[in-house]
């Protein structure tokens, strides 16, 4: 049994050094691929929990007028207060919101100095006890006596949405596109292996080996180009996942950063593909051009 294991471990290297070129188109093939479909996963992952984070804290600004009365903003707060959607809400005054403004912007000393009091605006701010209802209570709100603006981050959310579903699709036809061409490609690495190795085939057939016995080495071929383009794809999804702690570093708002565990798991996926894709590669080649 070590004696077979250790020939089809050379034949494998012997037949990817005699096509070293081929072999390394392919993997690289497989590596971009499968790089695309490891970036397709983790953007997906890193956009849907800043969405999710959003969405969890979706929050209605109503801004009202600088010359808003008492009775209109009386009238304002009880229209919030009879709709069913909303779970809480609190009135921000003016003098509030720029105690907010200049704790919030501390560091900026020449921005605090500039914004004086009455230039921030009273509001109300409600949270929802669902989200997706934030258009629906907006627009109750939306042209009362003394509001001047109703702001809230749905319209945000669905453009974030919209652009990572548009993003995720492109890359998907790509990853697509890539994966068919490293299939294609590990079978014509096959297909040169078999070919230049067509005699020897044929004697050991003569001498009573069997099918598996000669296929092997070329499905083992196939496996690893297949293993080590997803590798290469491993590590660069590792680095994309660092790359995005560093932007959180960077940019707060961004608290979605991959984490470590999440890197690995979609980096074990690529391998497993990377494996199927070189699986397949070489069973379609071995198909169609080794007659055994």
């Amino acid at each position: 049994m070590s004696v077979k294991g250790g020939y089809f471990i050379g034949e494998t290297f012997q037949n990817i050094r005699r096509n070293f070129l081929m072999a390394a188109s392919a993997i690289l093939t497989v590596a971009i691929s499968l790089a695309l479909l490891g970036s397709v996963l983790l953007i997906r992952q890193w956009t849907d929990t800043i969405v999710g984070r959003w969405r969890g804290n979706v929050e209605i600004n109503v801004f009202l007028r600088n010359d808003a009365s008492e009775p209109q903003i009386q009238a304002v707060q009880s229209k919030i207060s009879s709709i069913p959607d909303v779970k809480e809400f609190r009135y921000v005054s003016k003098e509030e919101a720029l105690t907010e403004f200049q704790e919030m912007f501390k560091d900026k000393k020449d921005l605090v100095e500039n914004v004086g009091p009455g230039v921030l605006p009273a509001s109300f701010r409600i949270t929802l006890k669902d989200p997706e209802e934030a258009d629906a209570v907006g627009d109750q709100i939306k042209g009362l006596p003394g509001v001047d603006e109703v702001q809230y981050a749905s319209q945000t959310i669905k453009r974030l949405t919209a652009i990572t579903n548009w993003v995720t699709a492109g890359m998907a036809f790509f990853v697509a596109i890539f994966a068919i061409a490293a299939v294609l490609l590990i079978a014509n690495t096959i297909r040169l292996a078999v070919f230049a190795r067509r005699k020897e085939i044929g004697i050991m057939k003569l001498v009573g080996a069997t099918n598996w016995f000669v296929r092997v080495p070329f499905m083992l071929e196939g496996l690893l180009t297949g293993f080590i383009g997803s590798v290469l794809a491993f590590a660069g999804i590792y680095g994309l996942a660092m790359l995005t702690r560093r932007v959180q570093s960077l940019a707060p708002i961004f608290d979605a950063a991959v984490g470590t565990g999440a890197a690995i798991e979609t980096g074990l996926i690529l391998v497993v593909f990377g494996i199927g894709v070189g699986i397949l590669g070489s069973g379609i080649a071995l198909r169609r051009f080794l007659d055994v």
